[in-house]
């Protein structure tokens, strides 16, 4: 017990002094918070393993899954209070063409993968359809993939360890360098919001305003609204658990996402100050769990073939996704929330909205995930069966 409650300060106090931090030290608030509380999260798992090795692992890890849970659950709701859903039914039609070219880039990548790899991984065509499911809709479908394709749980867990190995890698490149590097060919985010002064409060948001939550007029203010998001998530969670266990986090995420743009159809609630920045600092609250769930024990005796085809089927669609989003002059940050949305899944898309400085696509990279947790199952049985047919 007293390993977890040093667990929770250490997640809840880093953040703080990452903030401060990055307000005294101008270099590192151009690494940006999001990127250092990650990278502050793999140091506490090393540190942790030396102070605490008298806790389970396994409790220590459910402690953290839960507490993930518990973030973007809280966060969302917070963040979408203040949405401005006019200004994102102008960005819907490039989200769409974004999210398909997203997809596409997966399957694709999957099945040159499977090509390539076929006579090195065993029940290649499942493993076609386990990373299909995955990477278009997330964990939760690939656990539901699993059964419906009858893997067997030894390939279920390798697969799942190359993924969290990978995609570590990947938050990493998209929370830090990637939207410098890929506006070299695709054309900045254009705020769609009504005024200017809107504008900039939707894209200069700065970590020097996270002082404010201190405030004795933003406390009260924000209660109101923590109190709402708390029902927001019980109710998510209640209507979640009328269905089966294979979609609750689906169902949970779409009712998060729904009763939090509901919520911000009031004024009242819309205008709450500094609701959004009490989410995003949640959200680095989850970024320095995410970042203490890589652990160094996850690489020996790995399996470069099933590595190296995880690989091609990230940053090689990553690459594709990039190259038809500059074709249809997709902006960066579009391009970026869409493939986050679809390779790690929507509770990873306000992480990156607070990486990106921009929280008018926070609903475009929600609407896509979701999009592509109903897809995802679909797309990774029925192209796993005709890829087995095909090879």
């Amino acid at each position: 017990m007293a390993t977890l409650c040093l667990s929770l300060a250490y997640f809840l106090t880093v953040p703080a002094l990452i903030l401060y931090a990055c307000h005294k030290a101008p270099m590192l608030d151009r690494i940006g918070a999001v990127i250092l509380c990650y990278l502050a999260g793999i140091l506490g798992s090393y540190m942790s393993s030396y102070l605490f090795f008298g806790t389970p692992s396994t409790a220590l890890a459910g402690f953290k899954e839960n507490l993930m849970s518990i973030c973007v659950a809280l966060a969302l709701p917070l963040m979408l209070f203040s949405s401005d859903i006019k200004g994102w039914l102008k960005l819907a039609p490039r989200t769409l063409i974004a999210l398909c070219s997203a997809i596409s880039a997966v399957v694709f990548c999957s099945y040159i993968a499977g090509v390539l790899w076929q006579d090195d991984i065993d029940s290649i065509s499942k493993i076609v359809g386990l990373n299909i499911g995955l990477y278009v809709g997330g964990t939760p479908n690939l656990a539901a993939l699993k059964d419906a394709l009858d893997v067997d749980n030894n390939t279920f867990l390798q697969l799942h360890l190359y993924d969290t190995l990978v995609t570590a890698g990947y938050l990493i490149f998209v929370t830090s360098v990637a939207q410098r590097l890929f506006l070299l060919w695709l054309p900045p985010f254009k705020s769609t919001a009504s005024t200017g002064k809107d504008s900039e409060s939707i894209t200069q948001q700065s970590v020097h305003n996270y002082s404010k939550l201190l405030t004795r007029t933003a406390l009260t203010a924000l209660l109101p609204a923590v109190i709402l998001a708390i029902s927001i998530v019980a109710g998510a969670v209640a209507f979640a658990a009328l269905f089966p266990d294979s979609v609750q986090m689906s169902a949970t995420m779409i009712a998060l996402t729904l009763l939090g743009l509901g919520a911000s159809l009031l004024k009242p609630i819309r205008n709450i100050p500094h609701s959004f920045d009490l989410g995003m600092y949640i959200i680095l609250v989850f970024c320095v769990v995410v970042g203490s769930m890589i652990n160094g024990d996850l690489i020996p005796n790995l399996d470069t073939s099933m590595l190296l085809f995880v690989l091609l089927v990230v940053f090689g669609s990553l690459l594709i996704h990039a190259i038809v989003c500059a074709l249809m002059k997709i902006d960066v940050d579009t391009f970026l929330v869409t493939s986050v949305a679809t390779i790690c899944s929507p509770p990873f898309v306000p992480m990156l909205a607070v990486a990106l400085n921009n929280r008018q696509l926070l609903l475009s990279g929600m609407t896509a995930g979701v999009i592509g947790y109903a897809l995802g199952g679909v797309l990774g049985i029925g192209l796993s069966q005709l890829f087995g047919f095909l090879i």
